[in-house]
């Protein structure tokens, strides 16, 4: 049997027509400080031809304070322009404590500011794709701050 190709065909393009991504991205490790830096370029073309362009920024570093302590900081801004607008402004902390091997517990912060508006409304701030992860902030609201904590057992 042949692979499966993604085509418009079998795909449900949600209003999309052509999809383009590329992007580029470098970490280094420096002793117990890892940096990174991610650059992405995505164009949405929708099926009346009209496109918006993400432009997605990210860096930080994740520094290993000891053998079972880890502690993160990011941040990520991610632009839109074209037939939609709009600018998200995130920064991301983390702390992570290994219990063994394999179990770890872990405390998230992220906070969000969105700013720009589409046919006059107000873009909002959105952690996490949906409302099963943060979901958005309600409505007109361009902040928001989530917190989580966890165990986390990899099998």
């Amino acid at each position: 049997m042949p692979p499966l190709k993604l085509t418009l065909a079998n795909l449900d393009p949600l209003g999309e027509r052509d999809l383009r991504t590329l992007g580029i991205g470098a970490k280094y490790q420096f002793g117990s400080v890892l940096g990174y830096a991610l650059w992405t370029n995505t164009r949405l073309e929708n099926l009346d031809h009209s496109a918006a362009t993400l432009n997605i920024y990210e860096g930080g570093v994740v520094y290993q304070v000891n053998a079972p302590l880890v502690a993160a900081l990011g941040y990520t801004r991610t632009q839109v322009r074209g037939s939609a607008t709009g600018t998200w402004n995130q920064i991301n902390s983390s702390v992570e404590y290994s219990l063994s091997k394999r179990t770890s517990v872990y405390a998230l912060a992220i906070y969000q500011k969105a700013s720009g508006t589409n046919d006059g409304v107000p873009v909002q701030a959105m952690i996490g794709k949906t409302t099963s992860y943060f979901g958005n902030s309600g409505s007109d609201a361009q902040n928001q701050l989530a917190f989580r904590i966890g165990m986390r057992h990899r099998f």
